[in-house]
């Protein structure tokens, strides 16, 4: 889940679930009670991505490594990457063509 403000929030929105819970907290402040986020049924907390674009990039280096490609493309992080290699744009034109997203 994303958005959930505090433990009021969270709260509200347990007392009607009984499936595990995960919880994408950005790193907020009001939810950092391990033992209250169990009580409630959170069974895993994210802070944020980086687990995911650290990954992102170790992949990247490692394949770049074992290929001995050594170039100025190294050295994009990994948000460049993920820039990159999934292009955005493209997903934004097909959510407009295919899906009617209007944003």
């Amino acid at each position: 889940m994303v958005g959930v403000k505090d433990f009021d929030h969270l709260e509200q929105i347990a007392e009607h679930l009984s499936v595990p819970l995960m919880l994408v907290t950005y790193g907020n402040p009001l939810l950092r009670d391990d033992k209250r986020l169990a009580e409630l049924g959170v069974r895993v907390v994210i802070d944020g991505h980086g687990a995911y674009f650290a990954a992102i990039k170790a992949t990247y280096d490692s394949l770049r490594e074992q290929r001995q490609i050594f170039t100025q493309a190294a050295d994009l992080n990994a948000t460049e990457l993920t820039h990159t290699y999934t292009q955005p744009e493209e997903y934004i034109r097909w959510a407009e063509e295919f899906m009617h997203v209007k944003e």
